[in-house]
């Protein structure tokens, strides 16, 4: 029993004394050229990495705002003449101006008073010999064989049928209207809001200036036609294509993100694309507005297809490390539209 208790008494002895050592590494000197350069490069990759990579390229040292809150408002104005007609914005804009999306109707094919009955199709494809072409040709309309008189299929619906023969010169005026466009961007998780109207920006000079990428590349305010020349476009050159199927553009806002400075400016560019090279959901658009009205028995109808050669969908909003960008999709010469989403953060 007495040298159990030695020993396990000489044990706690022994512990005591190690932890209560200080130990320090040796270091060794090597005096060699090449062991010193392979020692210093490394170490300066490894700071490299660091100030370059973690702190410049991927804002390591900053928080990031992921649930980011952005709001978009817009306003045509401008006066245009279409088939003796004076159009206000009340009348060419799709749906009511001062949302997040408008479409701007630049022709029109009308067919007025329309009221049940009986009359012939006017597309060519239509046409016919007997009525077996007819019933092969009409589809889902309801026809009833060859209209004998002039040739082409009869129809039982609302007559006379809607003319797309019927050429009608596009609003010309569509050049001198303009779009303003007031863009915000709120990240709440720091309580901070940055918009397109940077201090040095006052309502006379909102008033009176229209944007140009070299003398006023922060102006809000844009020309259809200058917009246009931009992209080396015009409205003769859109609204020869067939139907709504015209141009696409794209308005691009530039603007700081990166809270940590105190810029708060955004630069507008504009971009262009062909016809071809755009998906089908982003070409013109084309609507049709009925007015129906009751006179004694008959019921009478005004038909009218628009065609929108300008469109501008909805602006996508791409935040990158150091700038963020309000990219207004599509801008095809007959319907603009605006709305905000965010891609990515």
């Amino acid at each position: 029993p007495m040298k159990r208790g030695g020993k396990m008494w000489s044990r706690v002895l022994r512990f005591i004394t190690d932890f209560f050592v200080y130990e320090t590494a040796k270091s060794v000197v090597v005096k060699s050229w090449s062991v010193g350069i392979i020692n210093r490069v490394v170490q300066l990759l490894i700071i490299l990495y660091f100030i370059c990579w973690v702190f410049i390229h991927e804002k390591g040292h900053q928080l990031r705002d992921t649930g980011i809150e952005s709001a978009v408002m817009t306003k045509v104005k401008g006066l245009g003449k279409f088939n003796n007609r004076v159009m206000d914005v009340a009348d060419y804009v799709v749906p009511s101006q001062g949302g997040s999306s408008f479409s701007v109707i630049t022709s029109m094919v009308s067919t007025a008073n329309q009221t049940q009955g009986r009359c012939p199709e006017t597309d060519h494809k239509f046409k016919c010999t007997t009525d077996d072409d007819c019933m092969a040709k009409l589809d889902s309309n309801l026809g009833n064989g060859e209209f004998i008189t002039t040739g082409w299929c009869e129809i039982e619906g609302w007559c006379p049928a809607e003319d797309d023969n019927v050429s009608e010169n596009p609003m010309k005026e569509v050049e001198n209207f303009t779009i303003f466009i007031k863009n915000s961007i709120r990240f709440p998780l720091f309580n901070v809001t940055r918009g397109n109207f940077p201090s040095s920006l006052n309502q006379s000079y909102i008033q009176s200036c229209y944007y140009d990428p070299v003398d006023h590349p922060f102006c809000p305010v844009f020309k259809v036609g200058d917009i246009l020349r931009h992209i080396n476009q015009s409205l003769d050159s859109i609204t020869d294509k067939v139907g709504p199927f015209s141009f696409t553009s794209h308005l691009i806002t530039h603007s700081i993100c990166n809270l940590s400075k105190t810029s708060n400016q955004k630069k507008f560019t504009v971009e262009g694309k062909k016809p071809q090279d755009c998906p089908l959901e982003e070409k013109g658009r084309m609507r049709r507005l009925r007015e129906n009205c009751k006179q004694t028995e008959a019921t009478e109808e005004n038909l009218a297809k628009t065609l929108s050669h300008i469109h501008m969908p909805y602006p996508l909003l791409v935040l990158l490390p150091l700038s963020c960008t309000v990219y207004c999709k599509t801008f095809s010469l007959s319907s603009v539209s605006l709305d905000s989403k965010i891609l990515a953060a």
